[in-house]
């Protein structure tokens, strides 16, 4: 069981753009610095990186299922907002607002 699941969206760019590369230039430091906060105040915690490790949507719903994790957080800025409304749309409608023990799903967004 993780504690906590951090997703960073990829990023919506033009395909074959120097903009493309340059979403990838630089790791999500932000969703790192949460981590480490949180992993420094006893939680454990996990990384998803959309872009970097190719998920699909279905596959990070396998991931959540996978990893049991109790609460996930969604970076979002312009770059990625669209694709990251859209991940949490499918969280939502996969979990609903109630985890599998009846207890409420813990689900924010950053």
């Amino acid at each position: 069981m993780i504690d906590i699941l951090l997703i960073n969206p990829q990023p919506v760019v033009m395909k074959d753009l120097f903009a493309e590369n340059l979403m990838y230039a630089n790791p999500p430091l932000g969703l790192g610095y949460l981590a480490s906060a949180a992993r420094n105040a006893g939680y454990s915690v996990d990384l998803i990186d959309v872009g970097i490790d190719k998920l699909t949507i279905s596959g990070i719903i396998h991931r959540i299922i996978e990893v049991d994790a109790q609460i996930v957080g969604i970076s979002s800025f312009i770059a990625n907002h669209g694709n990251g409304l859209k991940i949490a749309h499918e969280i939502k409608k996969q979990f609903g607002s109630q985890s599998n023990d009846g207890r409420s799903s813990g689900f924010f967004c950053l």
